[in-house]
């Protein structure tokens, strides 16, 4: 069964698609960051687990929801775009 994402920021559209498609190919969490990583070093994941929704996974682009990098510098510092 594909995992359920929400990939965010949700205006990366091919941060989006990429996510989707690693998701659909893939059954395990381990896996699907192992696939991912190469591509988004700095991608994290949560999982967001409300009563009776099945699993779902927030995909974090930089790593987490504030948009900084695991080195601990934002994208702005780092001169790419978040």
């Amino acid at each position: 069964m594909p995992l359920k994402t929400l990939p965010l920021p949700s205006s990366d559209r091919a941060f989006a698609l990429v996510v989707r498609k690693l998701a659909d190919s893939t059954d395990s969490v381990a896996e699907f960051v192992s696939r991912l990583r190469p591509l988004y070093p700095d991608v994290g994941l949560s999982r967001r687990m409300l009563s009776g929704e099945p699993a779902m996974f927030y995909v974090y682009r930089d790593g987490n929801y504030f948009g900084e990098r695991r080195s601990g510098r934002t994208a702005k510092e780092t001169g790419k775009s978040p």
